[in-house]
């Protein structure tokens, strides 16, 4: 199911360091670092909220000591509680949600290397199911594993890796909510464009999708233009 998506305010350094397209040919951490130094809060985050730490509190102690994958696991579960509790977790053990790793192994094998865009969509997709909980909303929501389950398996039929997974995935999972499963396989296996196969969709639902990619690309600050198959 494919609800309308609204406008969620993100951590603004966070989410633009789940932006980013790794260098290989530069150090990982000196990239990060430069991200996430512009924002004092998120390395007070960091200390804050993980069960134990390094000796050294700088971003490259902190990076050193847990790596990139687990601490962006973490922040993005630290805002996922928050947006729920109003309050930062405080926990000795892990704070890795159920959910996160699994989500993101699957998406890894189609993606090039980068940051982590699909953790940016699992960040976004759960603080949305959040907002509407909290709205009093009665039917629960599994936006995150709705997506994937829509998704993966057209990912695996496209057969191209990208560097914007989240865009895919969303575009994937709107289309496949439109077409069957088998005529959205057809159509990736004749290599029909995205722009072609949302010109088949009726007017109120290429206004649904196109309102839903357009308010999560406002959500994430990405002015990029989703339906351009080259950009994903």
């Amino acid at each position: 199911m494919i609800i309308q998506f609204p406008i969620i305010k993100m951590p603004y350094f966070f989410t633009k360091t789940l932006q980013v397209h790794i260098d290989q040919e530069l150090r990982e951490d000196l990239q990060l670092i430069k991200m996430l130094g512009h924002d004092p809060s998120l390395r007070y985050l960091m200390i804050y909220v993980l069960p134990e730490n390094s000796a050294d509190k700088s971003l490259s102690g902190i990076l050193r000591f847990w790596g990139w994958t687990y601490l962006r696991r973490a922040l993005t579960n630290s805002y996922i509680f928050y947006s729920y509790y109003k309050q930062w977790p405080r926990l000795k053990k892990n704070v890795i949600g159920i959910g996160i790793e699994d989500f993101e192994s699957q998406l890894d094998p189609h993606m090039i290397l980068s940051a982590g865009r699909h953790t940016l969509l699992y960040l976004y997709l759960k603080l949305v199911e959040n907002k509407y909980a909290q709205n009093g909303n009665q039917v629960q929501l599994n936006l995150a594993q709705n997506a994937i389950e829509t998704a993966k398996g057209l990912i695996k039929k496209r057969n191209r890796r990208t560097n914007r997974i989240d865009l895919l995935v969303l575009i994937l999972w709107h289309m496949g909510e439109y077409f069957s499963q088998d005529e959205m396989e057809s159509y990736l296996a004749a290599k029909i464009s995205f722009q072609d196969l949302f010109e088949k969709m009726s007017k109120h639902y290429q206004n649904v999708m196109l309102t839903n990619l357009s308010n999560y690309c406002l959500s994430v600050y990405d002015d990029t233009f989703f339906l351009d198959d080259p950009l994903i």
